[in-house]
């Protein structure tokens, strides 16, 4: 069974992945970029350039910055270690109580519940930028290192080719930090294709045409030693002992020079290719051509995390993305036959990570997927409601519109500016391809009729068809009355009649109530559908 978590990934850690259960964690966290970031939707028509805010990358020190160094500082739960604990109560007296600091709690937080759930034989990777690296790998260094792990590399990966910054070197690479729960960990070696320049050096060829190159077979200069023998009149000191030279010779492996010397033949075709280095430039990211490209902002390319899957683990072991975002980590391991699990805070996120697997492998991949956090009941949805997080204040918009609309609407970011409209949608008006619009309000407060009045002003002002007022207390008589006057629309596609202002209640939302207008725009875009294996069922959860 695979995993996907609508919520915070600190209280899914906590609460739902158990010690020792996950052999490779990547995450790609926001960067403390001070940047809020937006989906790019894939319309139809007039609305091409719609965004929505997909993720908040900007930090304070507020109420839960503090909470969080108070934890670490008082390691309430024992996951921080001596140096930790010291790191992180000097880098308060170094940096101050602001934004980078709040940042680096958070992290701090988060990375030690994943070494936690790392199995012993386990691999950590952290993607970032040269924002912050430099503090990040001091955390890093200080939740590893103590407890048995070790810091293995900086790959630094080459995300885009020239970039224009007029008064800096240009910024064109990420970092990925890589470390290991211990000093035995799932390795498998990885290997980058030859350089053209690179095969030149393979000039000879055999009578059946199979290329080689000579190299050394003597041991001199190697510390070590090595084997001092004559072989067919040639006296040296060997790399190999006489009788691997004998069989070596039999495999016709020796090439004999002019001058009398022996060397080894090295065949082209044999060789695997060069072994993988710290420098990643043969991965292209996702540009605007990509055939993969989502629209979600930073998306990674999916040979990215193919790579460091196929080198970290094996077929059936767990892979955890804890800011799993548009899903590539998900759909790599999903691809490679691994389990996994993904956890995300926001909802559209979830949603395109759903519509992704089920493009990709078909429906029958999401019998195979326990989506947890998502609203099933009252409680859960107030609770999502009055989040304390104000960098998630949406969330509980998010869900509501993305789950009425299946997916098909578009959320306004715009904080305190969205004019009345929390959504939209494009739908199918007549047979002649025009679109007609439907808006959305949320409301989780107190409501009135008046509200309904002022959603049907503006429809008028945004020249809309249809309203949809979705409300998280129950409508009032006054408010249905309200809506019902403001008649039906019909629709010439299918001959159906749909209210003008349709009040939905999110009681109404949990039944499944949801919307059923001849919707003409998918939002998320999908990848071409790919051969699905079959996946062997695993429950992590108590």
């Amino acid at each position: 069974m695979n995993y996907l978590y609508y919520g915070d990934n600190l209280e899914v850690l906590g609460k739902y992945i158990p010690n020792e259960s996950v052999d490779l964690c990547y995450i790609d966290p926001p960067f403390n970029s001070k940047r809020n970031y937006n989906q790019i939707y894939n319309n139809l028509g007039k609305e091409d350039c719609a965004q929505a805010q997909a993720f908040v990358d900007t930090w304070a020190w507020d109420d839960l910055a503090i909470k969080g160094f108070r934890k670490i500082a008082t390691n309430d739960n024992g996951l921080y270690s001596k140096q930790t604990l010291l790191l992180l109560t000097s880098l308060e007296k170094v940096l101050g109580r602001g934004s980078l600091l709040a940042y680096l709690v958070s992290i701090t937080l988060r990375v030690a519940e994943i070494h936690r759930v790392l199995k012993p034989t386990g691999s950590f990777y952290f993607h970032c930028d040269p924002t912050a690296s430099h503090y990040i790998k001091i955390v890093l260094d200080s939740i590893f290192c103590p407890n048995g792990g070790d810091y293995k590399n900086e790959i630094t990966w080459k995300r885009t080719t020239a970039h224009n910054d007029s008064s800096r070197y240009g910024n064109n690479v990420d970092i990925i930090f890589f470390y290991t729960k211990s000093k035995d960990y799932t390795w498998n070696p990885s290997y980058s294709m030859y350089t053209e320049d690179y095969k030149k050096r393979f000039k000879r060829k055999d009578a059946n045409g199979r290329r080689w190159t000579d190299d050394n077979l003597t041991a001199k200069g190697l510390s070590g030693g090595g084997y001092e023998y004559e072989y067919k009149g040639c006296h040296s000191l060997w790399r190999v002992p006489p009788d691997s030279m004998e069989r070596l010779d039999s495999e016709g492996r020796l090439h004999f020079t002019n001058k009398g010397g022996i060397r080894l033949k090295r065949y082209l075709d044999e060789m695997k290719g060069i072994p993988l280095q710290s420098l990643w430039d043969d991965i292209s990211p996702i540009n605007s051509q990509a055939k993969e490209r989502l629209g979600y902002p930073t998306q990674k390319p999916e040979a990215l995390l193919q790579r460091i899957i196929e080198v970290a683990t094996n077929e059936g072991d767990v892979v955890l993305d804890a800011y799993c975002g548009c899903g590539t980590t998900v759909a790599a391991a999903q691809k490679l036959n691994r389990h996994w699990i993904g956890i995300d805070i926001t909802y559209q996120s979830i949603g395109l990570i759903m519509k992704r697997l089920t493009v990709s492998h078909g429906k029958s991949v999401i019998d195979n997927i326990k989506v947890a956090g998502v609203p099933k009941d009252m409680e859960s949805a107030i609770s999502l409601a009055n989040r304390e997080d104000d960098r998630v204040r949406k969330e509980f918009e998010k869900w509501a519109i993305q789950t009425y609309s299946k997916n098909r609407a578009v959320v306004n970011s715009k904080k305190g500016a969205d004019r009345g409209v929390d959504g939209f949608l494009l739908f199918l008006e007549d047979h002649g391809g025009e679109y007609g619009r439907v808006i959305f309000q949320v409301k989780s407060g107190k409501v009135s009729s008046r509200d309904i009045r002022d959603l049907y002003g503006t429809m008028n002002r945004e020249d809309a068809c249809m309203g949809v007022f979705i409300t998280l207390k129950p409508p009032t008589s006054a408010m249905l009355k309200e809506a019902k006057q403001y008649g039906l629309y019909e629709n010439i596609i299918n001959s159906e009649s749909y209210p003008v202002v349709d009040i939905v209640s999110v009681e109404g939302l949990l039944t499944g109530e949801r919307l059923s207008v001849p919707m003409a725009l998918e939002v998320f875009k999908v990848l071409p559908k790919i051969a699905d294996k079959s996946h062997k069922q695993l429950s992590i959860l108590p």
